[in-house]
């Protein structure tokens, strides 16, 4: 099987079902934004999940960047601030 091989196609904003592209790029130091909870879904897994996204975009972006997550105090969703 041959494979044709292409230059300068861009990489998707959005891939797998259920991916968020989550505003790391545009982030500063002390900025957050909120990730409301979905219907069905538990607090305890939407933090370490979007605190696994920020460490791995700033893992794969080469960038010394991190990241906390609080919970909201309504449990209604997680608030993440870039810190360094």
């Amino acid at each position: 099987m041959n494979f044709t091989i292409e230059k300068g196609v861009p990489y998707p904003k959005k891939g797998k079902k259920g991916f968020v592209n989550y505003p790391f790029d545009e982030m500063e130091v002390g900025d957050s934004f909120f990730v409301p909870l979905k219907k069905g879904n538990k607090i305890t897994s939407l933090q370490p999940q979007i605190l696994s996204n920020a460490k791995s975009y700033a893992l794969h972006n080469k960038k010394d960047w991190t990241f906390k997550t609080s919970r909201e105090e309504d449990e209604t969703g997680i608030r993440i601030w870039r810190v360094s």
